[in-house]
C-alpha cells in the first residue's frame, strides 16, 4: 500500500503514476479548482484555488506575473476576455472580480449574488461577464463599468453552468433543479427551459456550445449527456456510457464545417470513461 502524507496524497515515488508533464506550477497553497489559457497568448495561464487568490502565470517557466487577492473565499472559476486583455475570478464569498491582464490591477468588483458564486464566462465579442450563482440567480454585468445589465431568476436550485452560445446571442445554462434554461441576453427574458420527461433526472454539472452551430451538449450527474438545439429548442440526442460514473463532462470539437448532422463531441464519464461521440 502507498504511504500517504498530511494532506491525504500519495507520496509520488510510491506511486505507480506516469507523469508527461512538462512543467509543474505549484503556487498555489490550497487546491486548484479553475484554469484558463489567455486566448490571444497561451502562454500565460490563469488559475483560481482554495487559498483565496487567483493567480496570473507563464506556462513556459512557471514564474508568477500576478497575485490576484482580494477574495474572502475560495476562487472557483476564472476566465479571460474574448481580446485577452481582462480576467475574472469568481468566489465562494458571492464576489465577480475583473482585472487588467497586462497589470494585475482590480478593475471592478461586481456584485450581487446572494451566495456563492459558481463560474463566470466572458462573452466572446465583449466586455460582459456573465456569472452563476448557489441562489439560483445568473448576472450579467458591463466589465469596465461594474453596471448590472440583467438579472437572470427562473432556476429552483444553484446555477452549476453556463456560457453564451458561439454566435454571443443567447445564453444557456444548467442547475442543480435538472433543468437548463436558454435566455436572451438582451431583454432577461427565458425563451426556453428543458426539462421532464427525456431530459436528465439529475443536477446539470457542464454546458458547452458549439462555436458556430446554435447547438449545445449539457451532462449530468444522472451519467447521460443531453445534445441540444437551442434556436429550435430540440432535444437532439441523448448520451451515455455502459457503466459511466457520477457524472460527465465534456467539450466540443471546434470545426468550423460541423453542422447539426454532424458534430463531434469529446465527453468525459467521471470517474474513468473517456468517449468521443459523433452526433446524431
Amino acid at each position: 500500500m502507498e504511504d500517504v502524507d498530511d494532506d491525504g496524497r500519495i507520496l509520488a515515488e510510491d506511486a505507480d503514476v506516469r507523469d508527461d508533464a512538462d512543467m509543474v506550477f505549484n503556487k498555489h497553497s490550497g487546491p486548484v479548482y479553475s484554469i484558463k489559457v489567455n486566448p490571444v497568448d497561451p502562454r500565460i495561464v490563469i488559475t483560481g484555488g482554495g487559498d483565496d487568490v487567483g493567480v496570473i502565470w507563464n506556462r513556459e517557466d512557471g514564474n508568477v506575473l500576478y497575485t490576484l487577492s482580494g477574495h474572502q473565499d475560495s476562487v472557483v472559476s476564472v476566465d479571460f476576455s474574448f481580446d485577452g486583455k481582462y480576467a475574472a475570478t469568481g468566489g465562494y464569498d458571492g464576489v465577480v472580480k475583473v482585472w487588467e491582464v497586462a497589470t494585475g490591477n482590480l478593475v471592478q468588483n461586481l456584485e450581487g449574488p446572494s451566495q456563492e458564486v459558481e463560474w463566470v464566462c466572458w462573452h466572446k465579442k465583449g466586455n460582459v461577464v456573465l456569472a452563476g450563482s448557489s441562489d439560483g440567480t445568473v448576472w450579467m454585468w458591463l466589465a469596465t463599468t461594474g453596471e448590472c445589465m440583467h438579472v437572470f431568476a427562473g432556476h429552483e436550485d444553484g446555477v452549476t453552468c453556463g456560457t453564451f452560445t458561439g454566435s454571443g446571442k443567447l445564453i444557456v445554462t444548467g442547475s442543480s433543479d435538472t433543468t437548463v434554461r436558454v435566455w436572451n441576453p438582451k431583454t432577461g427574458e427565458c425563451n426556453h427551459v428543458f426539462r421532464g420527461h427525456g431530459f436528465h433526472e439529475g443536477p446539470v454539472t457542464f454546458i458547452t456550445c458549439h462555436p458556430s452551430q446554435p447547438l449545445a451538449i449539457c451532462g449530468s450527474q444522472d451519467g447521460t449527456a443531453r445534445l441540444i438545439q437551442v434556436q429550435t429548442k430540440r432535444v437532439l440526442a441523448a448520451l451515455s456510457h455502459d457503466g459511466a460514473g457520477v457524472g460527465v463532462i465534456g467539450t466540443v470539437n471546434d470545426v468550423s464545417s460541423a453542422t447539426e448532422n454532424s458534430v463531434e463531441w469529446l465527453l468525459g464519464w467521471v470517474p474513468a470513461h473517456l468517449g468521443s461521440s459523433d452526433v446524431p
